[in-house]
């Protein structure tokens, strides 16, 4: 049968994941519903991409190749892609074969010259977790580490962006107990995961864990956040041998977890049903608006839901 939309048009859904396009000046979305979007940052002329799959909502990158055009990389039922044509035509990538309750988060890709795209992953919800790596820009896929949880809650993965000529730091927090946590810290030459701290005084509790990681100065600071009930901060300054409890937040951050200015590392954003900031590094919070107050003022003020 031939089908016809028929709306609504003013309802809104959420946005998990975002990938921008500095040189075409193009936003490029996955909505919730598993449709992939493209538009300007004036918010005007957004258009499906590609609505045939149902993409992935938290697996959205992009990567440049060596002609100087444009890969996105993108999973189609759990499965890794890639499409050198803006998103019109999907590759399913080799290496990651999804069975039953695949599941997949922190897709990362360094910003130095290797352009290494990292996430966790697991083929089944009964398997560990593992972290995987394609060097070749998202055509194959390699599991070079497995951890001891097959709890994705467990871990978070952190990239920290350092200028072009820099290779990026990648970091692994991976929850032990109620009270520690192991930290992972990728070798020099992006190869293999290697245990930093294996007795990390820090936890998720019952929640999931976020883990942020900024550069100030030649100081790697380490944001670690519990997304759960009672979401406490803490902040490290040594590589994860200690930790001080920063503040409890003053409501659970949803889904995206934790946002840090790499241009400000004191500068943190997080959301639930309204967006709160902090200018102290987390040392205080306050609400940006009430959601209620975007009716009264659509241009300046932030609706529901962040």
């Amino acid at each position: 049968g031939e089908w016809k939309e028929r709306g609504s048009k003013n309802q809104s859904g959420s946005v998990f994941v975002t990938e921008y396009d500095q040189e075409s000046k193009y936003l490029y979305l996955v909505s919730a519903g598993g449709q992939l979007w493209k538009g300007t940052l004036d918010g005007l002329g957004w258009e499906i991409v590609n609505q045939k799959a149902r993409f992935h909502d938290h697996f959205l990158d992009m990567v440049k190749l060596e002609d100087g055009s444009k890969r996105l990389l993108a999973a189609i039922s759990n499965m890794p892609h890639y499409s050198d044509d803006g998103g019109l035509t999907w590759t399913a990538s080799e290496g990651f074969i999804p069975l039953a309750n695949a599941r997949m988060k922190n897709i990362f890709t360094t910003d130095d010259s290797l352009q290494y795209t990292y996430f966790l992953g697991q083929v089944n919800s009964n398997q560990n977790l593992g972290l995987y790596q394609t060097k070749d820009k998202g055509v194959t896929y390699q599991k070079i580490f497995s951890f001891l949880t097959s709890d994705r809650r467990n871990l978070s993965l952190s990239i920290t962006k350092n200028t072009p000529s820099e290779a990026s730091e990648i970091y692994v927090l991976e929850q032990l107990s109620a009270s520690t946590s192991r930290l992972h810290k990728m070798d020099a030459n992006q190869e293999k995961l290697e245990l930093i701290e294996p007795f990390s005084p820090v936890s998720y509790n019952q929640g999931e864990g976020n883990l942020v990681t900024v550069k100030s100065d030649s100081t790697t600071i380490f944001y670690a956040l519990s997304r759960g009930d009672g979401a406490k901060l803490h902040v490290s300054t040594d590589q994860g041998e200690t930790w001080i409890e920063k503040s409890t937040l003053p409501t659970s951050p949803w889904g995206v977890g934790l946002f840090v200015s790499a241009e400000n590392p004191d500068y943190l954003m997080y959301g639930d049903i309204e967006c709160y900031r902090s200018f102290d590094g987390g040392g205080s919070w306050e609400m940006i608006n009430g959601w209620g107050e975007y009716y009264g003022d659509v241009i300046n003020k932030l609706h529901a839901d962040m």
